[in-house]
């Protein structure tokens, strides 16, 4: 997490995912201070307006683990939930309920590229799928993201040229090479030569 500055413009090549209000605990006061909050790619800005060209701090979130409800605080009604990083905790208040599932939603979309296992709506699923596809391609270009998995494999194994049975060299000495013209007059003579043998049989 950087240090506050108040000279940092917005990044607008990264592509904005979500935003709204949050209030942030600060390290030194403890207390919350309310911002207005946007998510881009697994960055998370935190501005004094929705307006301000400029964020005064930011959060990334690789190393990121998960997001937690904060049971105590909620059963309040205070919508309070904990980033969960390897530097440490971060916690965060939502306005709503239905604001903290969305910023849970689409914190965890964004860093375990996948969707939660959360109860959603079929928009929100759609919006959630949208955002996995832009941050998945988005991992690519930066080369960030871990190499596409490979195709699956066929059911049916592919053989190379050199399994195959060498029958022209492997073929018995007692066999002939011959034409398909020839086999087949060769056959027809051997039919006639059957047929006239079992009628000569008794």
């Amino acid at each position: 997490m950087t240090s506050p500055r108040p000279d940092k413009p917005r990044s607008c090549l990264v592509p904005n995912y979500h935003d709204g209000y949050l209030e942030k605990m600060e390290n030194k006061s403890q207390k919350y201070k309310r911002y207005w909050a946007v998510l881009r790619g697994n960055e998370l800005f935190f501005q004094v307006t929705n307006r301000d060209p400029m964020y005064i701090e930011k959060i990334n979130l690789e190393d990121f683990m998960s997001v937690e409800d904060d049971e105590i605080y909620n059963n309040n009604l205070q919508h309070i939930m904990t980033l969960k990083m390897k530097s440490g905790d971060i916690k965060l208040k939502a306005e709503t309920l239905e604001a903290q599932d969305q910023w849970k939603s689409f914190i965890h979309t964004v860093t375990k590229l996948e969707i939660p296992n959360q109860v959603l709506l079929p928009g929100q699923i759609r919006r959630l799928q949208e955002v996995l596809e832009l941050e998945t391609k988005r991992r690519r270009k930066l080369g960030s993201s871990p190499p596409p998995l490979p195709p699956l494999r066929s059911t049916t194994p592919e053989l190379d040229q050199n399994d195959y049975d060498d029958v022209e060299n492997d073929r018995l000495s007692c066999f002939h090479k011959v034409s398909r013209m020839e086999a087949e007059t060769l056959l027809v003579k051997k039919q006639r030569i059957w047929k006239s043998v079992n009628e000569t049989q008794p």
